[in-house]
């Protein structure tokens, strides 16, 4: 993978979790915000950039909305 193609990820997931994240609006509106947030995630943990730095590259950590049910 493009090193441009892993940083859109990144800046895709951030957007969510920052943004996108804010604009909910009741149960319903937060829990699809999790299985989409949860979706980009997961695609971003099995992405593989072999010029990505050791600390870009490092996505074992969990972040709360992961854990969010």
């Amino acid at each position: 993978m493009k090193v441009s193609e892993f940083r859109a990820m990144t800046e895709h997931l951030e957007r969510v979790v920052n943004v996108d994240r804010h604009a909910c609006v009741g149960p319903a509106e937060k829990a699809k915000w999790v299985d989409v947030a949860r979706r980009i995630g997961d695609e971003l943990v099995k992405a593989h950039c072999a010029r990505a730095t050791a600390v870009a590259a490092n996505l074992g950590w969990a972040p709360d909305w992961h854990r969010a049910q």
